[in-house]
């Protein structure tokens, strides 16, 4: 049986764990995702015996910034809050700060993960652990973008886009410097999400809400707009709205 498949048929989660697999973090938060729908108790159980502190470290000390970057928005788009505050551990604190130090101090093909992961931490409401962060250049901007598309139509339309983009609203909204992007690249993100519909709610309401700021800076030139608000905040008032 593959990881991730039917665990809540087992006659115990332990059983699950001691099944031979190397359970990583992608996998679980998949497995969990097949469990909606079963009593708030069941999916509680087998988290308690799978998701302990010791594995939670392990996982984000191994893990790639990428699939940080990816679980977290999944806990935050398609679980519920007492969910995702399970794997809003220490570990995962440590984790990140060190992705954002190095990111304050460092530009290359990593920076576009870090700026994913940045974003995720936004949305789940941990801003703590990059406020203040002013580290955002034109270059590492541009860089980045590049670096996450590969000039390819085909790989704009992505959840790892959409987490980056988030991570550059939430430093854009702490930065001192004018940033801009290129007029194609911002059509081009503008007619993507315009055509596209997600999954959950959540993930359309944000999509809406990217498109209501890239609207922003296109009339401003493709200067990217500074808001005051955070991520979080800033969902809060545009649902309301």
């Amino acid at each position: 049986m593959a990881v991730g498949c039917t665990p809540f048929r087992l006659s115990s989660s332990k059983e699950y764990w001691h099944s031979g697999k190397d359970v990583l973090l992608r996998q679980v938060e998949f497995t969990i995702r097949l469990g909606r729908g079963l009593e708030i108790n069941q999916i509680s159980n087998f988290i308690k015996e799978i998701i302990t502190e010791d594995w939670l470290s392990m996982q984000y000390s191994r893990s790639s910034r990428g699939t940080i970057a990816n679980v977290l928005f999944l806990l935050w788009s398609r679980h519920e809050r007492f969910i995702q505050d399970v794997f809003c551990t220490k570990a995962l604190r440590d984790r990140s700060r060190l992705e954002v130090r190095n990111f304050t101090s460092t530009c290359g093909a990593h920076n576009k993960k870090q700026i994913r992961i940045i974003g995720m931490l936004g949305l789940i409401g941990l801003t703590d652990l990059y406020e203040g962060v002013n580290a955002l250049t034109q270059n590492k901007l541009d860089v980045s973008i590049s670096m996450l598309t590969h000039n390819n139509i085909e790989n704009y339309n992505t959840d790892k886009v959409t987490e980056f983009w988030v991570g550059v609203y939430e430093l854009v909204r702490q930065n001192n410097q004018d940033l801009s992007i290129d007029s194609e690249i911002g059509t081009l993100l503008l007619d993507l999400w315009r055509s596209s519909e997600r999954e959950t709610i959540k993930h359309q309401l944000l999509i809406e809400m990217l498109i209501a700021w890239f609207e922003r800076c296109q009339s401003s030139g493709w200067k990217l707009v500074r808001d005051t608000k955070p991520i979080q905040d800033q969902l809060l008032a545009f649902e309301i709205n």
